[in-house]
């Protein structure tokens, strides 16, 4: 059984990690759409694999569409036919790959862009970009996600983080927590986004290069702002108003099926 992989128990982090210069931003978390305590065995409970609900897809096959975003592209706290990627899918007759991983960032989506790109092959863009606040924090070859809004800026609770899980990666916890607190500084001293702004940037440059048509939106007031004075295709903005996950936090299908009613109009 998966969750009695011991191997994969001694190497987990929460998020994946690689030797490559660039490569995916994803968590290795199994229980995002889960209720918990959660005693479901899911597919590669312990591994170190990157978008692991996408494992089974074939990457020789072409696709119509990779969405790219945060935890509220991926679907937190909901099944994945709740999803807006899966609505879209439905609704447009597209095939979709969702490259949504939760609490990441502008720089995560870059990331994910680029990395996606080098192994799947598909023909269009959607990006849904998060807030600001959010960066990568990284440490030799470990690297995890760092949001203003958190309450501690370290993306777990060390109590459920106890050998034998994580025990062969040889993990200085109190390093981890001085980088995520060193992250959260230059967040805050960034008051004009000028990170942000530039990665953006940056992906804008390399879509409309590298894709046939790629579409942009948000659901952050601040960055709707940026996007506008760019010469892009932008969708409408993703509203976050109305009924809550049952974390209390995240969206649920009215958000993201009113989403895909404001955007198919355009992507068609």
């Amino acid at each position: 059984m998966d969750r009695n992989n011991l191997e994969e128990m001694y190497d987990y982090f929460p998020y994946y990690y690689s030797e490559k210069a660039v490569d995916y931003f994803s968590s290795n978390g199994v229980h995002y759409r889960c209720r918990m305590p959660c005693d479901e065995d899911h597919p590669y409970f312990w591994s170190n694999i990157p978008f692991k609900e996408l494992q089974s897809l074939d990457k020789s096959k072409g696709y119509d569409m990779a969405v790219f975003g945060c935890s509220n592209t991926f679907g937190q706290t909901i099944p994945i036919t709740d999803t807006w990627p899966h609505l879209l899918s439905e609704q447009s007759g597209r095939s979709v790959l969702n490259f949504g991983a939760p609490a990441c960032g502008i720089d995560g989506i870059w990331q994910n862009i680029q990395a996606s790109n080098h192994e799947w092959n598909y023909k269009d863009v959607i990006i849904l970009f998060p807030e600001f606040v959010r960066r990568i924090a990284t440490h030799g070859n470990l690297k995890w996600p760092v949001v203003v809004s958190n309450s501690h800026p370290t993306p777990w609770d060390w109590k459920h983080y106890k050998d034998p899980i994580g025990s062969s990666l040889n993990i200085d916890r109190e390093e981890i927590d001085s980088i995520s607190e060193d992250t959260l500084r230059q967040i805050v001293l960034d008051e004009s986004n000028s990170y942000g702004k530039e990665i953006i940037d940056k992906i804008i440059d390399y879509c409309e290069k590298n894709f046939r048509r790629t579409f942009y939106s948000t659901w952050s007031p601040d960055v709707s702002r940026y996007l506008e004075t760019k010469d892009i295709t932008r969708l409408a903005i993703y509203d976050l108003t109305g009924p809550r996950g049952f974390d209390g936090v995240h969206p649920t299908r009215a958000q993201n099926q009113a989403f895909v009613d404001a955007i198919i109009g355009t992507i068609s």
